[in-house]
């Protein structure tokens, strides 16, 4: 936690300096930061201007409620990768392919006005890009039927 909070504070004043965000990004339970706790501490005292979160849903779901973690987030939220898994392992599957609850998630960041990218974090498609691609295309018009 030390290493990568004074990670955070040099890299600060150079994404400043070059007019670039820096996202810190919801990991697994192993790694840092595991929670929001975590999370929240590493940017304490950073302008909030420079430093916000990315939620990674296949990394968040696995340690804590994704509406939640939304919510916490609130406005430092910029960047959202979305991947579902089946509540006990990465998985970087289509989202509605595991436990992920989409459609409360996808209240959540209307709750708090969410409007910036969404980015599918996926495995590659067995049968190549082109498959991926119009999977995800299909998979955005489902996620995009929930609401």
């Amino acid at each position: 936690m030390q290493a990568a909070r004074r990670s955070l504070v040099a890299l600060q004043e150079i994404a400043r300096q070059q007019s670039l965000r820096l996202l810190v990004e919801t990991m697994p339970p192993a790694w840092i930061p595991a929670d929001l706790d975590e999370a929240f501490a590493l940017v304490e005292g950073l302008d909030d201007e420079w430093v916000g979160f990315c939620l990674d849903t296949n990394h968040a779901n696995l340690k804590g409620d994704l509406v939640e973690i939304v919510r916490a987030l609130g406005q430092r939220l910029w960047s959202v990768h979305l991947s579902d898994n089946d509540g006990i392992d990465q998985r970087h599957w289509l989202p509605l392919r595991g436990v992920i609850d989409w459609r409360a998630l996808l209240a959540a960041l209307d709750e708090i006005a969410y409007a910036a990218p969404l980015f599918y974090e996926l495995d590659p498609h067995p049968e190549g890009p082109e498959r991926g691609v119009a999977a995800i295309a299909a998979n955005f018009a489902q996620l995009l039927a929930l609401r």
